[in-house]
């Protein structure tokens, strides 16, 4: 028994030294492998690295640096303008709803035929009227004032306005009438202003007055409206409508001047010298449209698109 005891034992211990001898190389070949990776961490510090891991190193930088400028001067700025241009087409498209569906008052005017007048050859903005002695006149392109009674539906007595011989003959281009003093005021095609009286059957006017010296006898008319819709030409006589004090001439084409006459004394107020300068357009608007203009040929250039296309998702009904 006491020898089996001690067989035990020493198997016992046999086997405890064993396992201490495999903890004391396992400890030992860590501390190996640690100094033997520190001893490689030190040959790596000191030997230079190679071309390729250097030339690796520059590619992976120059790729970075790409990538961030790309992001920062392309990507962002390419979704900013997409972002605005979106809320611009968004602000548009309301703006454009909100006007379409606006409450709008609309005035109905029903035609009653009261009174009808046979007329030919009426002239452009001739048609005229005088209140107080329900009248309405018309001038035709023979320079005949025609004259109608509203009250009676009436013709009245045509009046000729135009020139007499032995004068030569101008036709009329312009004509007001005055209500307050029953006169009408004529200009002919040789820039003479003539007075008619609506009320006295007179073949002769009361007053003529030459506006403007048409020494070359040119045909202002026909050089500068001589293609106008339905032969009509722009108003060169205007009264002034608070108490007709003042009656305006536009002698432009002529002369490059406006008259200011009495209508009573016919006598010339004033006389205004219209500059070149005064026809041009503002320097500031024409700095913006030749901006504009070189953005829509920027934009021409670059996308291929004209100014119509443009604006087309905005202009477009449907959208």
């Amino acid at each position: 028994m006491p020898e089996t005891l001690e067989k035990g034992k020493d198997s016992k211990k046999a086997k405890a030294d064993a396992a201490k001898k495999k903890k004391d190389a396992a400890k030992q070949g860590k501390g190996q492998r640690k100094e033997k990776e520190t001893a490689e961490d030190k040959i790596s510090g000191i030997v230079r690295p190679s071309k390729e891991s250097r030339l690796n190193e520059k590619q992976t930088q120059a790729r970075q640096e790409m990538a961030s400028w790309l992001l920062s001067s392309v990507v962002d700025h390419v979704v900013e303008a997409a972002f605005c241009y979106g809320e611009s087409l968004g602000v548009c498209r309301n703006i454009q709803r909100r006007f379409e569906t606006r409450p709008v008052t609309k005035y109905l005017f029903p035609m009653m035929q009261a009174f009808q007048f046979p007329v030919q050859g009426v002239l452009p903005k001739s048609l005229q009227t005088v209140n107080r002695l329900g009248q309405l006149m018309c001038l035709d392109a023979e320079n005949q004032l025609n004259q109608f009674d509203v009250a009676t539906t009436a013709s009245l007595q045509s009046v000729n306005l135009g020139t007499k011989p032995p004068l030569r003959h101008y036709n009329i281009i312009d004509l007001v009438c005055d209500q307050a003093s029953g006169r009408i005021y004529t200009l002919n095609a040789n820039w003479i202003l003539e007075i008619w009286s609506i009320e006295q059957n007179a073949s002769f006017p009361q007053k003529r007055l030459a506006v403007c010296a048409n020494e070359g006898g040119k045909d202002f008319i026909h050089l500068y409206y001589q293609k106008t819709f339905n032969h009509s030409k722009p108003r060169f006589l205007s009264l002034q409508e608070s108490n007709q004090q003042v009656l305006v001439v536009n002698t432009t084409c002529v002369d490059g001047s406006i008259v200011f006459i009495d209508p009573i004394s016919f006598s010339v107020l004033k006389k205004i010298q219209l500059r070149y300068s005064d026809y041009e357009v503002p320097k500031a608007v024409r700095e913006s449209i030749a901006q504009l203009r070189k953005i829509f040929d920027d934009i021409r250039e670059n996308q291929g698109k004209d100014v119509a296309a443009i604006f087309a998702d905005i202009t477009h009904p449907d959208t």
